[in-house]
């Protein structure tokens, strides 16, 4: 199963994130949303924004693809993991269409790929 980060800040922030990794875990991916496992149970408030801490970018680590949030280029900390992906070698994708072709082969085959939601746009390859 492919492993993707996703970021959790940008529009929409980590509810927006928790609903795309849905939407990869439908289609056969293995999604890690980082904000997603800081949360105090009960708490509904927003938690205090903040660099990626040490032990998200590590599931960055073994991860095959990030994929940025749309609003990502406006959010310090999306930056920081995108420029580490870089270091590590590991694409980025701002959407699900470029990401699914990228990792076809290893995906079910009997997951239907997406519709094309924005304009296709490889960050890093």
């Amino acid at each position: 199963m492919v492993r993707v980060y996703v970021t959790s800040t940008g529009d929409g922030g980590t509810a927006a994130a928790e609903r795309m990794a849905e939407r990869l875990a439908a289609l056969g991916f293995n999604p890690f949303v980082p904000r997603h496992y800081h949360r105090t149970p009960g708490r509904e408030e927003r938690q205090p924004e903040r660099l990626p801490g040490r032990r998200d970018l590590d599931w960055l680590s073994v991860c095959q693809a990030l994929f940025l949030m749309r609003g990502w280029e406006d959010c310090e900390d999306s930056r920081e993991e995108l420029a580490r992906a870089r270091e590590l070698g590991i694409p980025a994708f701002t959407t699900v269409e470029e990401l699914s072709r990228r990792f076809a082969p290893q995906l079910d085959a009997t997951l239907e790929l997406p519709e094309v939601l924005l304009e296709p746009q490889l960050i890093c390859d």
